[in-house]
């Protein structure tokens, strides 16, 4: 269904299409590195180096779209992103019919350690929230979601300075 495809980028894709930077430990399976890394992302979370966050605002297609960034370093410990979806940039003529199309896309993201999402119904349009924590998802399991674009499922961290140049080169603004 185009839309359903239409919405899984910009829902889910757009917030991780984002650079992923990994280290490389040939020795290590895959599932190995991940559980190290999440454990070592706790500990950078855990430090007493102070937290930073960045704000990017973006459009895509009619889409509005927030991304806040927290870090530490280079390495983002949490992601959360906001869509502002018009029904009529939807093709949906009514808050039933966009319920309709975006709870498909929605129900994926269930039950995914980590990984929050929620949509909010208006009259005219509808607002998703997705969170991200990294100290809890796992990128190889953030691969397997539809519309995702993650260059390196292998990755062990979200790089904060990679996805601010991407992010910004893609035409998004930094607001903080």
């Amino acid at each position: 269904m185009q839309v359903l495809r239409l919405m899984a980028l910009p829902l889910f894709a757009l917030s991780l299409s984002v650079s992923i930077t990994g280290c490389d430990q040939k020795n290590d399976t895959l599932q190995g590195k991940q559980n190290n890394m999440t454990a070592f992302i706790k500990k950078i979370a855990a430090s007493k180096e102070s937290e930073e966050t960045q704000r990017y605002v973006g459009n895509l297609n009619g889409i509005e779209i927030k991304l806040t960034y927290y870090y530490k370093g280079d390495i983002v410990l949490r992601q959360i992103s906001e869509y502002k979806l018009l029904y009529k940039t939807l093709k949906a003529n009514n808050k039933e019919e966009a319920q309709k199309m975006l709870s498909q896309v929605g129900e994926a993201y269930q039950g995914m350690p980590g990984l929050t999402e929620r949509i909010d119904y208006y009259d005219s349009y509808a607002t998703e929230y997705v969170d991200i924590d990294f100290t809890q998802a796992k990128i190889s399991d953030l691969c397997k979601l539809p519309g995702s674009s993650i260059d390196n499922c292998s990755a062990y961290y979200l790089s904060m300075i990679r996805s601010q140049k991407l992010l910004e080169e893609s035409g998004y603004h930094r607001i903080n």
